[in-house]
């Protein structure tokens, strides 16, 4: 059994839960979570209630992870500028 077999659909189940299911770490989980990601729908609304894989009534759900991932997206986006800048300032200082 995988851990995407583990994230129910409909229904959230929490990190600490598929860790103690799987054996793995916090960390790992978060990985594999995130590498599933790229061929499932895997949502979790930042409300602490955990991770789910979406029915056919959630696509409210989804359109709503979808602009909370892409507002997290453009605020690590411009977090960056200061850094960037700081580095064109300094590019060919010795």
């Amino acid at each position: 059994m995988t851990l995407i077999d583990l994230i129910p659909v409909g229904v959230a189940i929490t990190r600490s839960r598929l860790c103690e299911l799987t054996g793995m770490t916090d960390r790992q989980v978060r990985k594999e979570i995130h590498n599933l990601r790229r061929d499932y729908c895997i949502l979790n609304m930042q409300d602490g209630t955990g991770y789910y894989r979406p029915t056919e009534e959630d696509r409210g759900q989804v359109e709503a992870f979808l602009k909370q991932e892409s507002s997290r997206a453009k605020s690590i986006f411009w977090s960056q500028k200061g850094a960037k800048q700081w580095l064109r300032e300094r590019t060919g200082e010795q």
